[in-house]
């Protein structure tokens, strides 16, 4: 029995050390790799079935940890590496990430919608065509002849009749479709910020046609802050504020805890679009050895906020 134990043990060990090893790996290459560069890490399904490895992940990032102490962007190289490694473990393919080549951002919906559209609207026009007694050769018209079985031409305008209806159709699918993104959209644009809401539907932009000088900025702001003003100081609102806030006790800055960190992460969406540094919640929530030391960093960067990196800002 304890020869099993000593073995199981062993076997645990080496387990530890090749996945520390396959992670200082990935991060000696993550080190030298910008964010935006980074892959896409896949959603893992039925997680349950890895919990194993990922407790074993979590032994070799913790002496990872207390071997480097890493900063807040070394912790972040860390946490991509380890999810790209168990990626991998786990039996799933890495995805490149996707450039837009095509120039635009239109949903997949409209995309569809509006080439319907554009198939009805061809062969609408090719119904024009055969209707004026043209030889047309080409296999979209012979297509078209097969697929509404036109045999006269006495057919063609109920059936252009018919292809306009499903134009319009579509058409005004592809509008109320855009009027309710449209609305989806303006009320997070209200949620974040409802000056730009207002300027939107009120179809005004600002636009800087000559870029002030220095001297031109300062010499207008100067005008606002630069004299000094004095207002009555005995005021009655002034005294009753005073006396109503002097019970009211100072709040002190408290440090983050490991505790507050895996609840916020508990009760997050897992699999949500990541930031730019390509992290889903699920592996920050997952990798749970390295709260302790986000715990440091992130406090050392409230007390200090020079301390935060350039992508975290």
């Amino acid at each position: 029995m304890k020869d099993i134990v000593i073995e199981k043990r062993e076997s645990e060990g080496n387990e530890i050390l090749s996945i520390k090893i396959d992670i200082l790996e990935e991060y000696s290459t993550v080190q030298h790799t910008e964010l935006r560069d980074r892959q896409v890490l896949l959603k893992i399904r039925n997680s349950r079935k890895y919990r194993a490895i990922f407790d074993v992940s979590n032994k070799a990032l913790q002496i990872i940890c207390n071997e480097l102490n890493p900063d807040l962007t070394c912790s972040n190289e860390l946490l991509y590496s380890a999810g790209k490694v168990l990626q991998e473990k786990c039996g799933m393919k890495l995805q490149k990430k996707r450039r837009n080549t095509r120039g635009t951002n239109k949903p997949k919906w409209q995309l569809k919608i509006e080439k319907e559209i554009e198939a009805f609207r061809r062969e609408i026009s090719l119904c024009e065509e055969l209707q004026k007694d043209k030889e047309i050769r080409s296999g979209n018209a012979k297509k078209i002849t097969r697929k509404y079985k036109i045999v006269s031409k006495s057919q063609i305008p109920s059936i252009r009749e018919q292809l306009m209806q499903k134009l319009q159709v579509k058409a005004q699918r592809l509008r109320r479709y855009e009027k309710r993104s449209r609305f989806f959209r303006q009320n997070k644009i209200f949620e974040t910020g409802a000056k730009k809401f207002y300027r939107e539907i009120s179809k005004s932009s600002i636009s800087v046609k000559k870029i002030p000088l220095e001297e031109e900025v300062q010499e207008f702001w100067s005008k606002i802050w630069g004299n000094e003003k004095s207002y009555k100081t005995t005021a009655a609102w002034l005294n009753d504020l005073e006396r109503s806030t002097n019970n009211i006790r100072k709040q002190e800055w408290e440090n983050i805890t490991v505790e507050e960190i895996s609840e916020a992460l508990k009760k997050s969406y897992k699999w949500k679009s990541p930031g730019m540094d390509q992290i889903p919640n699920f592996w920050l929530d997952t990798l749970s050895s390295t709260h302790t030391q986000l715990v440091i960093n992130f406090n050392n960067v409230m007390k200090d906020p020079t301390l935060a990196p350039r992508w975290f800002c």
